[in-house]
């Protein structure tokens, strides 16, 4: 009985829920198609990002952990100024006494004139 039923299947033609799903089909592809076309970057944004990417690997690779670092050492010294225990910037003080200090200091400089 089964194969019966697939030979009046296939003498009937395409069935209408066939022509349906294959409408479907093509039109929710279309859309994809389309959503694809607009969030898929150009191969000029790629080629951009690929020498940025290169720019990025060539300064890591200049800036390795087994080179010496340049500069003054970290310091452990603490703010001069007694009951501030922040860390040394300059002059024996912390940045917000420095910035106490260099203020008086340039007030010095003016009135001398």
């Amino acid at each position: 009985m089964a194969s019966r039923s697939n030979k009046k299947m296939t003498k009937r033609g395409p069935r209408p829920t066939r022509m349906v799903v294959s409408a479907l089909v093509e039109a929710v592809s279309t859309q994809v198609l389309g959503q694809l076309r607009k969030e898929v970057p150009s191969r000029d944004d790629v080629r951009e990002l690929r020498r940025d990417v290169q720019r990025i690997v060539s300064r890591l690779e200049r800036v390795s952990a087994d080179r010496p670092r340049r500069g003054r050492p970290p310091s452990n010294r603490k703010c001069a100024v007694k009951g501030c225990d922040e860390k040394h910037v300059a002059h024996g003080y912390c940045s917000k006494h420095y910035q106490q200090w260099r203020r008086k200091q340039q007030a010095k400089a003016v009135r001398k004139k």
